[in-house]
């Protein structure tokens, strides 16, 4: 028992001219098209015909070309619809979830022909029609393209040759004084880059994307972009600048591409942000990005040896697209 891939879908900048070139590769056909969407296959879909031979055998996928906004910053998704072969739809997503996949929530109302889960991996996995309806649509986990290119930085996974840098920052009690980690030493600092060294990926809930900002012209890291993964479609953002590399825009400018990274490719419905009380550059920031402070927790959590008050900030999608 298995199920059959009937559609691959990827999303993209331009769907009309993408097509236009896989239909010269292939020899293919424009079956249809509307705003946005561009769908490509061998020949004109019968749809009977095509349920016949799902349950027959192997089919040619159709291919499907979406719109998505030009700046994205990480690698696109792509969409694989596959169809059950001998059994009704809920066996089949039963089975799959026996396969490791589990259930997720990218938006739903209910009121759709499909279910939404996720792959082994733990990243998003989409869509599977209801009993007879047609085909279980499932979307792979979301691969990050990197570095991130800005127009000053470069946001890349660390590397050992970031120490020197590293050190020049985590050492300094001015740029740590807000944030979790405390002053360290050279073997401190590079101990914990050999973590960093492995947080590349989001691949589950709770797990840190960190990542060094890199300045273009000089090869320097001048500091760190960090995007957690805290819960299905929620995030959260944290950051920390070379004192010397303050005052400069680059914390606005690497802030902003984890944002556009979380929101316009992952698919984040919300992000937050938390503060420590005093820390007004930080708060100052995330207020130009667009976050709203929604709570002030007095005294919220044992921090460096004493009480402080923590300032939650959060941004929403719709928020981010219209700032």
């Amino acid at each position: 028992m298995a199920s059959q891939m009937t559609e691959i879908s990827v999303d993209c900048h331009d769907p009309e001219r993408l097509s236009s070139f896989w239909c010269a590769v292939l020899g293919w056909v424009v079956v249809h098209q509307e705003s946005g969407l561009v769908e490509i296959a061998e020949s004109p879909p019968d749809d009977a015909a095509l349920l016949e031979a799902v349950r027959s055998g192997p089919v040619v996928p159709t291919m499907f070309f979406a719109q998505v906004p030009e700046d994205k910053v990480a690698k696109n998704r792509v969409h694989f619809d596959v169809s059950p072969v001998d059994v009704s739809q809920q066996e089949e997503v039963e089975r799959i979830l026996a396969l490791g996949a589990t259930r997720a929530d990218v938006g739903q109302t209910g009121g759709e022909s499909w279910t939404v889960l996720a792959d082994p991996r733990g990243q998003r996995v989409l869509r599977a029609a209801q009993p007879g309806s047609g085909p279980l649509l499932a979307v792979s986990g979301l691969a990050l393209d990197l570095p991130i290119e800005t127009e000053r930085l470069i946001l890349r996974p660390h590397r050992m040759d970031d120490l020197d840098d590293l050190e020049r920052f985590h050492g300094d009690p001015d740029v740590v004084r807000y944030v979790p980690w405390p002053v360290r030493d050279r073997a401190a600092t590079e101990e914990t880059l050999r973590v960093k060294l492995t947080q590349t990926e989001l691949v589950a809930h709770g797990q840190w994307l960190v990542l060094a900002v890199e300045v273009r012209a000089t090869g320097r890291v001048v500091g760190e972009v960090l995007l957690k993964w805290a819960s299905d479609r929620q995030g959260e953002v944290g950051f920390a600048f070379a004192r010397d590399a303050q005052g400069q825009g680059y914390a606005a400018e690497a802030a902003s591409a984890i944002l556009r990274l979380a929101f316009d490719d992952l698919g984040f419905h919300r992000v937050t942000a938390v503060v420590v009380e005093g820390n007004a550059p930080s708060a100052r920031l995330l207020t130009r990005l667009g976050f709203r402070q929604e709570a002030r927790f007095v005294d919220g959590v044992h921090f460096k040896g004493a009480w402080v008050t923590q300032l939650v900030f959060a941004l929403l999608d719709e928020e981010w697209r219209v700032r």
